[in-house]
Order: structure tokens, then sequence, then C-alpha cells
């Protein structure tokens, strides 16, 4: 079967550097890693090939502060940075 296909260019760069090295032609070489590709079990439909396993971290206790904290601690922060800046504090 003919037929065409379009590789990237990186793709193409590799194929023909693999080809050269194995002294095969472009051709036989596209067919032999279609081959070994296509030789290999493909993965359970659906399934990925290696399930997702996400790590991680105890960083201690939670801190629990409200927002509203936050911003009350925000703000006063703001206002001792204004009072330096002034010479008021």
């Amino acid at each position: 079967m003919k037929t065409t296909v379009t590789f990237e260019d990186d793709v193409s760069d590799q194929l023909t550097r693999a080809a050269q090295a194995a002294g095969i032609d472009v051709n036989r070489m596209v067919n032999d890693l279609v081959r070994q590709g296509l030789s290999r079990p493909a993965p359970p439909a659906g399934r990925p090939a290696t399930p997702f396993r996400q790590r991680t971290h105890d960083f201690g206790s939670p801190i629990h502060a409200s927002l509203d904290q936050a911003h009350h601690l925000a703000d006063a922060q703001d206002d001792e940075h204004r009072l330096r800046q002034s010479g008021l504090l």
C-alpha cells in the first residue's frame, strides 16, 4: 500500500539519521518502527497504561484562620508600613 504521511521536521530528521545508521532506506525504517509499535500490546481502553499516583506531603497541622482575620492582619501590616514610611513610627 502506498500512502502519504507528513512527519514533523524533528521526526523526519530522526528517521533519516536512524535509517542511515542502520544502513537502510527511510521507507524500511518507518515500516520496521510501525511493526514494532503494532506488536506491543495496547493498554486496556479507558485506563491509563500506568496508574496515576499523587505524591503528598504532610505540612503539619492546618492553620485555622478565617479570611476576615487574614484581611485584618494584612491591613495592620499595611498601616504599620505606611507609618514607618512617613516617619511617624
